[in-house]
Formats: structure tokens, C-alpha cells, sequence
């Protein structure tokens, strides 16, 4: 080595343990016997640029144009420049690098993820693609990429975790795509191909636990707890301080139902680990409100706003969002969120605010005619229409945490709902010659796969139409069809009578269901319109049935007139409707039951 060598050497060696005075002065004696010297002029630069960019910057720039540069050249300029808070200079020195030096990997992940954090996910995504060399550090970018992707819900993500995938050399560094893809598959709703996922992966590596936590929760997807009870509690042995895992768990126990308050103390061990864990506050608030905790239920309920996702479900339309502000004389917008069913329930709870507060309500289209009937609503408009002037905006189910709702409270007295007299004539005259006593039949909800939760859920709460032939059996009773959409063409039964093509929206329907004795339905929108109209309601619960139907009770204190059938077993409909039978055979047995 020659001593101009043997000097350089010593610099850089000054230079990584931090004194920068001792490297400095090497790189200058460096210089002064070579100026062409780029190692020398490059490391120089960043040293000067530090104390004073207008002195560096020359060096670094003859560096990166020296003939005998090198990737990592423009690697370090780009960093300084990035942490000088210069992006588009960094940005532009990567791409002079790339273009450099097409085939290296830590430039070309660099340079996709400045393109990402500059917004430029287009152009990330053709930089990685044509390249088909694999290698741990593309492996990343195309990883880095993808989850940024899957974070944005951009359907893009699940190529870019494929084409990590396909760059990785090494076992080890198959996991973090496979889980990715296994993530993407159960958002999708696509629950036995993440499994086949996570299986690969704990095929290359079975003690892993961030693995085996994904393939937990999968199995709760797919509704076999057990087993998924068996996977958690084998990933928390090997990483007991997963908060992921304690929420997964959580999520586990909620669902079998057997043990609420072993549920609330794992998601409060998530959130002792990891206090801002947005989906373990959220899970903590449907546990609490299942016990009937409902304060401090509502009050971890807001964090559903921050879940992934949730942006497009409560939007403020450029309004403050009401935080508790005294209401007297103001205007307050209120905004329906999931389904129709949480719209009924909730929105009487406007009849508790200030009598002066001018209330308007955003509401799903089929509900708008029924609601403008509501003497507490100065308008109606349907979620798309434009919003009317208003200070403060909040979505619907909020509006519990801000009132403070507790159970004691749902016991306060409040206006029913009031079906259009027009309506109302046309169905009493249509009903004028049916047997009593009259009932309605609802078998399904929605079944939402736009929504791979919603759509788990459905297809545990719905039933086929088939399933309530023990009820069809019983002589008596006049059956009316109020199911609507795909499942209605289950039914071609002439005991079922099929009106439900003159019942365009919510206000037809309520018009309906007031003249009717009773209502048997699944857990949807339709049992929540019969009970609010006062009308006695038979609610079919699945075995881990919603949290606004509290736990071990079969009646409801939302909702008088309503009486619960629970599955007590996952799955077991027939001892449902058995005790459905039942319960109909001893009322049609009481001569006064059907005559109010």
C-alpha cells in the first residue's frame, strides 16, 4: 500500500469513529498530492457540507462526476441532502445514480422508496419491475413498497409483495412476503388462501412467531376458535410482548363468548405494551360494551375512526367535528355510518339534545323518507347529496360517547318512529282480509363482500329460507315475506306471502311492519325498524352475536318489544328455531296475544 494509500485509509478509519477534524485533515493531504482522488473528495464533501453546504457541495458533485465513482457516492449525497431536508436534490442524485449504475440493488431500493415517500408510487413500481435479478436488497425495496401499498389499500400491493417474494435468496427472507401476502389475502376476504400462505411460511420456519400470530388470527377468520385459540397461545410463548398477539387473542376468547372478562384483560395487556394499539382500544370497547359497560365502551368505540380504512366512512365534510361544544342555537350535522340497522337504532338519540339545536342527518337513501318524518330533524338528505350549512359535523355513533349513554339511560322515554299515513292506509287495507296472527319473516342481511368482516359476520348471522320450515308447518299463522335483496328468491313457499316489491324504502316497510303482530329476524336492519315502531320483534343471534345485544340476556334494553334466540353452539340454527317453535306455540295458544 503506498502512503497517499495508507493516508486514506487512515481518514476513513477517523471518519467512522466520528472525528471528523482527523479525517478532514487526511482527505486534505490526500488532495493536495491527488485532486483527481474521488474517495477522498467524496467524504470530504460530506464533512464540509455538514458544517457549510456552499463549501461542500462542490466537492461532492466532482465526486459523483469522476470517472472512477462509485453507487455508494450517491447514495451518502442523497442522505445528507434528504436530512437537510433538500428531497428533491436527493431524489434527483438517486436517479443520477440509478442511471449510473442501472444494476445495483441498494441504489435502485433507495431510489424506490424516495419515489414512494415523494408520491411517485407509478414510477417506484416500473423501476422494479423489469429487473429480474434477485437479491436481498430489491427483495426490499419491492417489500417496503408493498406494505406501503397495502397500507394505501392500493390493489398494486399483492404484486409488489409477489415480487419480493420472488428476490429472496434466503429462507428467512421468504417470511415477511409471505405474511404480507397472507394479510392481503384475509383483507380480501379470502381466508383458506392466507392460511395456504402462513402454512408456507411456517413450512420454511414453524417457530416463527409474527407467522403463527397471522395464522391465528386466519383461523378466527374462518371460525375455527379452538384451534386458533391453541396457534396464539403457542405465538405468545415465543413473543409474549406481541401486543398483536395479545389483540388476536383477545379478539379469540370475544368470540367464543366463554369468557369476556379473560378477552377485556388480553386487549388491556395489548395496550399496556403498545398504549396507541388503535384496533386493541377499539376490540377493548366491543368487549366493554358487550358486558354493558357502555361508557367506557363508547369512549374506546372512537377509535374505529382510526382504524385502517375508516377515512372514507366518516367524512367531515369540511366541518369541525363536535367534541362535546354546547349545542344552544347551533347546527349540527349528523352522518350515518355502517348499516341501516345502526342508523335506527341510534339516531332517537337526537331527541336528547338541546331543543334549540338545529339537527340535520345524512342517511342511507332508503331510510330518508321514514327519518324526514322525525320532528327532531330540521333535514334529511341522502349520504351523497351535498351537505346542508351546519357548525359542527359528527358521525352518528358517536353521538353515544358524547351524551354519555349509559344502560340506566336507555330507560328514558322516546318517540317512535312514524310511518307515512299514506303508506299506512294501503298496507292496513291490504292486510284487511289475512288471518291473524300476521308475521313477518326476515332469514338474511347483507351480505356486504365489498367488506370481508361484514361479510364473515353475514355468514354466520344470516339463514336460508329453507331453515324456517318448522315454523311454516304450524297451521295459523299468516307468514309475509319482508326479505329483500338476493336471498328473497330463496322462498317459493305458498304459505309465505311476497309483498316485498312494493316496499321500495324503509318508510313502505315501516308502514308494513306496524300492522303486523310479530316479526321473526335475523340480526338486521329490519329488527331493528319493527322494534323501534313498537311491534313485538323475535331477534335470531348467532352465538357471538353483536355487542348492542349485551351478553347472557334475550331481552334488550335498547328495545322493549324485543326478545332474543340465541344460538348456543356456533352454527346450531335448528335449536334456534326449535325454541322458536316453542315460544310461537304457546303464543298462538293465548286467545289475547294477537288481538291489540
Amino acid at each position: 500500500m503506498s502512503p497517499l494509500e495508507t493516508l486514506l485509509e487512515q481518514g476513513l478509519a477517523a471518519h467512522r469513529r466520528g472525528d471528523l477534524a482527523v479525517a478532514a485533515a487526511a482527505y486534505r493531504e490526500v488532495l493536495a498530492s491527488d485532486p483527481g482522488q474521488s474517495l477522498a473528495q467524496h467524504h470530504l464533501g460530506l464533512i464540509e457540507f455538514a458544517d457549510n453546504p456552499a463549501d461542500g457541495w462542490p466537492r461532492l458533485e466532482a465526486a459523483l462526476a469522476a470517472a472512477d465513482a462509485r453507487p455508494d457516492f450517491s447514495l451518502n449525497t442523497a442522505g445528507l441532502l434528504a436530512r437537510a431536508g433538500q428531497d428533491e436534490l436527493a431524489l434527483a442524485c438517486l436517479q443520477r445514480g440509478h442511471a449510473r449504475f442501472p444494476a445495483d440493488e441498494n441504489l435502485l431500493a433507495a431510489l424506490a422508496d424516495a419515489l414512494h415517500q415523494a408520491g411517485r408510487d407509478a414510477e417506484a413500481v416500473a423501476l422494479c419491475t423489469p429487473h429480474p435479478a434477485p437479491g436481498l436488497r430489491l427483495a426490499l425495496a419491492a417489500y417496503n413498497l408493498a406494505v406501503a401499498l397495502y397500507h394505501q389499500g392500493d390493489p398494486r400491493a399483492e404484486s409488489y409483495a409477489q415480487r419480493a417474494l420472488a428476490c429472496c435468496r434466503r429462507i428467512e427472507e421468504r417470511l415477511p412476503p409471505l405474511n404480507l401476502l397472507a394479510a392481503l389475502a384475509r383483507r380480501q376476504g379470502q381466508f383458506a388462501a392466507g392460511l395456504g400462505r402462513i402454512d408456507q411460511a411456517l413450512a420454511l420456519k414453524p417457530g416463527d412467531a409474527d407467522s403463527l400470530c397471522h395464522r391465528a388470527a386466519l383461523l378466527r377468520d374462518l371460525f375455527r376458535l379452538d384451534e386458533a385459540l391453541i396457534c396464539i397461545d403457542r405465538a405468545l410463548k415465543l413473543k409474549p410482548d406481541s401486543a398483536t398477539g395479545w389483540n388476536v387473542r383477545g379478539n379469540i376468547l370475544l368470540d367464543q363468548r366463554r369468557d369476556l372478562d379473560a378477552a377485556l384483560a388480553c386487549f388491556e395487556q395489548a395496550l399496556k405494551l403498545v398504549p396507541t394499539h388503535t384496533e386493541a382500544r377499539f376490540n377493548r370497547g366491543l368487549c366493554r360494551l358487550h358486558l354493558g359497560e357502555l361508557v367506557a365502551g363508547f369512549n374506546d368505540y372512537e377509535a374505529r375512526i382510526q382504524l385502517p380504512g375508516a377515512a372514507p366512512l366518516y367524512p367531515k365534510h369540511g366541518l369541525p367535528r363536535w367534541q362535546g361544544e354546547d349545542l344552544r342555537g347551533r347546527r349540527l350535522l349528523l352522518v350515518a355510518e355502517q348499516g341501516n340497522g345502526d342508523t335506527l337504532q341510534f339516531i332517537r338519540l337526537a331527541q336528547w339534545l338541546p331543543a334549540d339545536c338545529e339537527i340535520h342527518l345524512l342517511a342511507q337513501p332508503g331510510l330518508v323518507r321514514l327519518l324526514a318524518r322525525n320532528p327532531e330533524l330540521a333535514s334529511v338528505r341522502p349520504l351523497n347529496a351535498p351537505p346542508p350549512a351546519a357548525d359542527f359535523v359528527l358521525p352518528l355513533l358517536s353521538l353515544p360517547q358524547r351524551l354519555g349513554l349509559s344502560l340506566a339511560d336507555l330507560a328514558r322515554p322516546w318517540r317512535r318512529l312514524n310511518p307515512d299515513p299514506a303508506d299506512l292506509a294501503h298496507w292496513q287495507q291490504w292486510l284487511a282480509a289475512l288471518p291473524r296472527p300476521r308475521i313477518g319473516l326476515v332469514w338474511a342481511g347483507d351480505s356486504r363482500p365489498q367488506d370481508p368482516e361484514s361479510h364473515r359476520i353475514d355468514r354466520r348471522r344470516s339463514l336460508h329460507f329453507r331453515d324456517f320450515a318448522p315454523l311454516l308447518d304450524l297451521p295459523g299463522p299468516q307468514f309475509i315475506s319482508l326479505q329483500k335483496g338476493a336471498p328473497a328468491a330463496q322462498a317459493s313457499d305458498p304459505r309465505l306471502l311476497d309483498p316485498t316489491a312494493d316496499l321500495p324504502d324503509f318508510a313502505a316497510t315501516a308502514a308494513l311492519v306496524s300492522q303486523l303482530d310479530l316479526v321473526i329476524s335475523v340480526d338486521t336492519a329490519v329488527a331493528h325498524l319493527a322494534a323501534n315502531l313498537g311491534r313485538p320483534t323475535w331477534l335470531l343471534s348467532r352465538h357471538d352475536g353483536c355487542w348492542r345485544w349485551l351478553h347472557h340476556r334475550d331481552d334488550s334494553p335498547w328495545y322493549p318489544e324485543l326478545r332474543l334466540f340465541r344460538q348456543t353452539r356456533p352454527g346450531d340454527w335448528p335449536s334456534v328455531l326449535a325454541s322458536v317453535r316453542d315460544a310461537l306455540i304457546l303464543e298462538i295458544g293465548q286467545p289475547q296475544a294477537f288481538n291489540d
